[in-house]
């Protein structure tokens, strides 16, 4: 059967699947009595399955399989859910995240899952093999056990070598009446056994073995991965051996007190989300994103039309054609809402591959940290969503890896042994809000400037005169870094400046505020979106450019006896700071004419972060929504320009990149 036509569909819902299950175990991890959620990873697994056999990817099917099995034996109360369990899920399902990125990007989804499937056999056989032994009902308890061997080590212990695996047994060896050397056979019996596992406690102790002064029975509190018959058969085989009588031992009572310390989730039951999940289908349909970018394309090109049209209508002072193209700029303005809305993704889409590499990163570098999520449903333009998550990524890993303290050095400083990592984001204005925010042990800003000093990024001159802004600023410098060791979790420091640029090419910009021993914040603003912005045109010259309104403080007229030079730098004062100036015909070497000199100049305030700048035009034409093209290959890394547009009249204006300039 030819399933090709049936391949985008399959990666589609099973990426919707995959990502399901690793919502689903990352609850499952707070929450492991919940078996609604067990239930829901089992049906995921068994959908990609059914599916990935039909398409005839035999190893997606495999894993798949492999993780039904497991979560069926979850379901009959067979396998405790503990981290270590989820950790093979949680490779098993990246193995599958792994393979359907090979079959999105044209293979033949053939990767090899052996190891997967060993890890998630060895699960399934060790729980075959206990349910085996608790079919028989031969249990022991922990008091009894200490009946027989007066102190059993910590249960923790036993609890913590079962999450790994292995089975506590309790073995009651006879020895035969007539056994003369006794103690040699207890000895044989050690040796048999640490062959295949793990001898815990032991009656008699060393000294009764030693001196013989011990009955004919031995007890033996063992752990191992290995069958029941195997360990019976090993001592069976050696001589004067009357009896073996093997045990399980029960731990229930503590694994209950473990889930009674758990916290109580408060998130909305699952029912509420897969109602809520149900009613959001119903109004929505799938829309292939090429025809999207297709309709933007063309409502781009009318923004630019009706441009024109205001234009003309504007010229000619014709009511009837004003009244008819004030209408076009009304409805337009409504589809232009619409369409940029259709665009527009929730923040949810990069938000969620995080709590599953926080809990692999904390794991690693044995930390302990919570991590809360904020704002998952504000959105952005679908272009900025697909740009954002790798510098999230690098944000993030450096807050876990260089940031939060482990938990030692927390308490050390008086700090809960658990540290705290929040990811939010939310909208302000026309700008979209992120923010990484840690509760680790801050920057140090005097190891920056030094470190500053040390590679000639300043001089020591500038030393008392930076601000903290530009302290941190330096962080984000090419090849900076003050971390002392280097780990392969955060690189060696220089991601930061990618991070920054990265940023800045969608019309961003990133800040850092940190404070010693309480945490370090950083915020990125980003605007809604990057195809139609709205733009103060202004003219130097007999040229017009776009300044975004978004970085737009204010407009002003200034007297030209107020500006000062300090340091060949023109200042003026504004709103209680000392800002400084920029021409905009310098910016862009904009040939000069021969005009007469005014008394003021129009000055645009331009704010970046915490800072602003002034630039200079001749005058300010008026606010205007714009089409923001790129320049194309041909023009790459043109200095403070992030693209261009067509006005009404025809004319090409490019569009200033303020982020850059203001520094």
């Amino acid at each position: 059967m030819d399933t090709s036509q049936y391949i985008s569909l399959f990666i589609e819902e099973s990426n919707e699947h995959l990502q399901l299950m690793n919502d689903y175990l990352l609850k499952l991890e707070k929450d492991p009595s919940n078996e609604q959620i067990v239930t829901n990873i089992f049906r995921s697994a068994h959908t990609i399955k059914g599916m990935a056999a039909t398409m005839g990817f035999v190893e997606m099917s495999d894993v798949t399989h492999k993780l039904e099995n497991i979560f069926e034996l979850i379901r009959q109360k067979q396998i405790n859910i503990n981290s270590s369990l989820l950790d093979v899920v949680f490779q098993a399902v990246q193995q599958l995240e792994s393979v359907i990125e090979d079959i999105t990007n044209g293979g033949t989804g053939s990767k090899s899952v052996d190891r997967v499937i060993y890890e998630l056999e060895r699960i399934e056989k060790h729980a075959t093999i206990k349910s085996e032994i608790e079919d028989t009902n031969e249990f022991i308890s922990l008091p009894e056990l200490e009946t027989i061997f007066g102190k059993v080590q910590d249960p923790d212990n036993l609890r913590k070598a079962e999450k790994e695996n292995n089975i506590i047994y309790y073995l009651h060896v006879m020895l035969q009446r007539d056994t003369r050397l006794k103690s040699a056979r207890a000895y044989m019996v050690f040796h048999a056994l640490r062959d295949i596992g793990e001898l815990v406690e032991a009656n008699p102790s060393m000294d009764e073995l030693e001196f013989e002064t011990f009955g004919h029975t031995l007890d033996i509190l063992f752990l191992s991965k290995v069958k029941k018959q195997l360990i019976q058969q090993r001592i069976e085989n050696i001589s004067e051996i009357a009896d073996v009588q093997i045990k399980l031992v029960s731990i229930h009572s503590n694994q209950m007190e473990e889930k009674n310390e758990l916290p109580p989730d408060t998130s909305p039951t699952l029912e509420k989300e897969a109602v809520k999940r149900a009613i959001t289908n119903q109004k929505s349909i799938r829309v292939n994103v090429g025809k999207l970018d297709q309709l933007m394309n063309l409502f781009e090109q009318f923004v630019i039309d009706r441009g024109r049209l205001e234009k003309i209508a504007n010229d000619l002072q014709e009511r009837e054609l004003q009244d008819t193209v004030d209408r076009i700029s009304r409805v337009s303005s409504n589809m232009q809402d619409i369409i940029l809305n259709m665009r527009m993704v929730p923040i949810e889409h990069v938000f969620k591959r995080f709590p599953k590499m926080v809990r692999k990163l904390t794991r690693e570098l044995n930390k302990n940290i919570q991590f809360h999520m904020e704002g998952e449903e504000t959105e952005l333009d679908r272009n900025i969503i697909e740009q954002i998550g790798d510098p999230l990524v690098h944000l993030i890993r450096n807050s876990i890896d260089h940031g939060i303290e482990s938990p030692g050095d927390r308490v050390e400083r008086g700090k809960p042994p658990e540290g705290k990592l929040v990811l939010r984001a939310y909208q302000s204005g026309n700008q979209v809000i992120i923010e990484v925010e840690d509760d680790g042990h801050g920057i140090n800003k005097e190891k920056i400037v030094q470190q500053a000093l040390s590679k000639g990024l300043i001089h020591e001159e500038q030393r008392g005169h930076l601000s903290e802004d530009q302290i941190f600023e330096l962080v984000m410098t090419s090849g900076f870094s003050t971390a002392e060791e280097i780990s392969n979790i955060s690189g060696r420091g220089v991601g930061l400046d990618v991070v920054k640029n990265t940023i800045e090419s969608i019309g961003g910009s990133i800040s850092i505020h940190s404070k010693r021993i309480q945490g370090t914040r950083f915020t990125i603003r980003l605007p809604l979106t990057l195809s139609i912005v709205s733009v103060m045109l202004v003219q130097s010259e007999q040229e017009t450019y776009g300044i975004p309104i978004t970085s737009i403080v204010e407009t002003i007229m200034y007297k030209k006896v107020n500006i000062h030079n300090i340091q060949q730098q023109e200042m003026i004062f504004y709103r209680n700071k000392t800002i400084p100036l920029m021409h905009l015909a310098d910016l862009f070497q904009i040939p000069k004419s021969n005009q007469t000199v005014h008394d003021s100049s129009s000055i645009i305030i331009v704010r970046k972060g915490e800072r602003m700048a002034g630039i200079v035009v001749d005058s300010a034409i008026g606010q205007q929504e714009v089409v923001l093209k790129s320049l194309g290959k041909y023009l790459t890394n043109i200095h403070a320009i992030s693209g261009a547009t067509i006005l009404g009249d025809g004319q090409v204006a490019l569009v200033i990149d303020s982020n850059v300039l203001v520094k």
